[in-house]
């Protein structure tokens, strides 16, 4: 009679957890700088946006000039609820008019939605982005932290993105932009 024997060893079930942790030890710390990168290249999309409407609002407007942000019809991501908080802003970097950076209060991010537009002139900055430091950290591939007003992007009137080369760190995790100063 055959003896029917079910199941797996001790000795195979540690074989595989410990496949299972190597695995994991190789992934991890890929997977952690995917996230920061893709934290840094929230700017992209969003300026690029803010230009598509400032430029459709210049063209409407009698005088050719620029719009406030509410004017153009754009809300600031984790600012479009009236109850917005430092704690419930979800935005991983602040956006506002020119070459200005945006502080980090959700007060100074709210008044950067209403702030006069600057002067429309060819090559000047339309909006900035900064990191958002409302408890939110985005390490760098270099390993140094984004800075609220030294790391910045911004979007100029020819629809460019560029990043201020003052640090660099949000060049070394955003990659692909060129390195200039924003006007």
């Amino acid at each position: 009679m055959k003896s029917l024997k079910k199941g797996f060893t001790l000795v195979e079930l540690m074989v595989v957890i410990v496949i299972i942790g190597i695995l994991a030890a190789l992934a991890i710390p890929r997977f952690m700088g995917a996230t920061a990168k893709s934290k840094a290249t929230e700017f992209k999309p969003v300026l690029k946006q803010i230009y598509t409407l400032e430029e459709a609002f210049r063209q409407e407007s009698a005088a050719g000039a620029l719009g406030t942000f509410a004017q153009i019809g754009w809300d600031a991501p984790g600012l479009n609820a009236a109850l917005a908080t430092a704690t419930t802003t979800k935005a991983f970097f602040n956006y506002g008019p020119g070459a200005t950076p945006v502080g980090t209060t959700v007060a100074l991010q709210r008044a950067a939605v209403t702030a006069p537009p600057p002067v429309y002139a060819a090559g000047i900055a339309l909006a900035t982005a900064a990191p958002n430091v409302n408890g939110i950290t985005i390490v760098a591939a270099n390993g140094n932290t984004l800075v609220n007003a030294s790391d910045v992007a911004c979007v100029i009137t020819s629809g460019e993105t560029f990043v201020d080369d003052g640090a660099g760190n949000l060049q070394t995790i955003a990659g692909g932009l060129t390195q200039q100063n924003c006007p």
